[in-house]
């Protein structure tokens, strides 16, 4: 009796009682598939006196459960992925007290270092590096320019319906823009005295009807298909392949110099 009473003694001392536990599930945003072998870290916030009630860490089994048993009563948790590349959407605390007998889930979003990638329709991430010079020459008799890619590549960056077009970081979404590519005949460039005739080509968001008529054009992805998620400093934007009608486009920052050639497939 005088021992039980001495442990327990112990407990209230250290003012860590384990009582709770917290069960998850890591599934994927996008897809909603399982998040396997992620390790997550439960870190009691503020820090609790008992060092032994301070961290907890967890891995996902296959089908992206996790469970974190004896959890310190009088402590509150914060969930943490020890991958730096991924956001955790879900609970921000857990409290140690409580026992959560069925599953929290919580939706995992692809979070890479900035850049521009394609979200695959399986969940995987592929960074875009090939971009394009870009120029301007004077449209016929006007102070205008057309700006154009200088090559154009044999195969565009595809953005197919099932996958997502991903600017990761805010100088990359604050910077780059979506314009149109709209293919044209021959055009004359320049002025009355000097001119200079071209070939067939594709023009930055400009539709010619005649060397001399033009109209600038733009284009928004719809609103209800793009996602944009802003957490722990981080800023993501998803562009589903199905935002943009079936096209080429370019993504460059206004008075770029290079440019991404996309072309999204529709659906």
């Amino acid at each position: 009796m005088l021992g039980r009473v001495a442990v327990l003694s112990f407990l209230l001392a250290i003012g860590c009682t384990p009582k709770g536990s917290f069960q998850g599930k890591l599934v994927h945003a996008i897809t909603g598939q399982p998040v396997a072998g992620k390790v997550l870290a439960l870190k009691s916030d503020p820090p609790a006196p008992d060092l032994t009630c301070q961290n907890f860490n967890t891995r996902t089994d296959a089908s992206g459960l996790f469970t974190v048993d004896a959890l310190c009563g009088d402590a509150t948790y914060k969930i943490e992925a020890t991958d730096k590349e991924i956001l955790l959407d879900g609970p921000e605390k857990v409290q140690g007290s409580e026992v959560v007998g069925a599953p929290v889930e919580i939706k995992v979003w692809p979070a890479p270092p900035t850049g521009v990638y394609i979200l695959s329709a399986e969940g995987g991430l592929t960074k875009q590096a090939a971009s394009w010079k870009v120029e301007g020459k004077n449209i016929l008799n006007s102070e205008e320019k057309a700006f154009f890619p200088t090559e154009l590549p044999s195969q565009a960056i595809r953005v197919g319906p099932d996958q997502y077009l991903v600017l990761a970081g805010d100088r990359t979404i604050e910077s780059l823009h979506i314009q149109p590519l709209i293919d044209s005949g021959p055009r004359t460039f320049g002025t009355s005295q000097e001119r200079d005739k071209d070939e067939a080509w594709s023009y930055i968001g400009v539709k010619f009807s005649s060397d001399t008529e033009f109209e600038r054009v733009e284009v928004t992805p719809r609103a209800d298909r793009v996602l944009e998620i802003k957490k722990n400093g981080t800023q993501l934007r998803y562009i589903e392949g199905t935002a943009l009608p079936a096209g080429k486009y370019t993504i460059m920052p206004k008075g770029g110099k290079r440019a991404y050639i996309l072309e999204f497939i529709g659906g």
